[in-house]
């Protein structure tokens, strides 16, 4: 028999699925109660459960969460991303325009 696959370690940047896993343990119910409540395969909800399965799909998580009644909350505004710039001076889009509009008058006048 081939040695059993160890499950994958979950990274702390994961909340949800650290979230539902810990309010899955909480319940005090089975693997087999929870697919019940949720209407999922109970070998799906074991392995989550058991960490076999690093995660799972949207759907089932949304499914998980309604049996389990878990509501996801906002902690505060996401912080904005840092503004980069481009090196070099900043251009007014009407300084472009302008100096497209005035290399193009110069074509005209050397062609005609």
């Amino acid at each position: 028999m081939p040695p059993r696959r160890q499950p994958p370690s979950i990274p702390l940047d994961q909340p949800l699925t650290r979230e539902i896993r810990a309010a899955m343990v909480d319940s005090g119910l089975t693997s087999y109660a929870l697919a019940t409540l949720s209407g999922l395969d109970e070998s799906a909800v074991r392995r989550f459960m058991s960490r076999e399965r690093d995660s799972i799909m949207l759907s089932t998580a949304d499914k998980l969460c309604v049996a389990l009644r878990l509501k996801l909350v906002r902690q505060g505004r996401p912080k904005p991303p840092a503004v980069v710039r481009a090196a070099g001076p900043a251009y007014r889009m009407s300084d472009v325009i302008g100096a497209s509009i005035d290399v193009v008058d110069e074509a005209y006048r050397d062609a005609g």
